[in-house]
């Protein structure tokens, strides 16, 4: 009895053709992965929120009652009120917070951030803080001039128009 081979030489070929497509289309494909590239962009846009901390009315605005002076304040010729506003500076791209006399005379006042130097407030915007993105409070202290013992701002005539804007 005789044996049959198991595959004819015909067969092998075959195979092996189909063995080395599967191989070339694999090999093609894996060229082509590495081939592909996925570009995704987005804008972000600035937000930014400045709110009064010592209000009572959501935090838009804010009013400043000169105090009363104190003998100290008498003796050394002006009142200075540390911490006169507190406020909440929120963005997400570097700031700069903007102060302006909004009053309708020149008033003889000045204002820092708390532990800056203090500057005279004038109808140019002056810059008193600025901050990279993140949230923020700030303090504001205002120092108001004396005169004959008697803060030289009138009540209720000092107007600061508070601007945040992205840098």
């Amino acid at each position: 009895m005789t044996r049959k081979p198991l595959f004819r030489i015909s067969q092998w070929v075959w195979i092996v053709c189909l063995f080395g497509v599967l191989l070339a289309a694999a090999g093609g494909a894996a060229a082509i992965q590495r081939s592909v590239t996925i570009q995704a962009h987005w804008r972000v846009l600035p937000y930014q929120v400045l709110q009064f901390m010592n209000t009572d009315d959501g935090g838009t605005s804010a009013v400043y009652v000169t105090p009363e002076p104190t003998g100290l304040d008498r003796e050394r010729g002006y009142i200075e009120d540390e911490y006169a506003f507190r406020l909440r500076v929120i963005s997400n791209t570097s700031w700069k917070l903007q102060v302006v006399d909004a009053s309708s005379s020149s008033t003889p006042s000045y204002i820092r951030r708390h532990g800056g130097e203090y500057v005279a407030l004038t109808d140019d915007a002056l810059v008193i803080a600025s901050g990279a993105n993140g949230s923020y409070e700030v303090g504001i202290d205002v120092r108001i001039k004396l005169v004959d013992g008697q803060p030289a701002v009138p009540a209720g005539s000092l107007n600061l128009v508070f601007t945040l804007m992205s840098l």
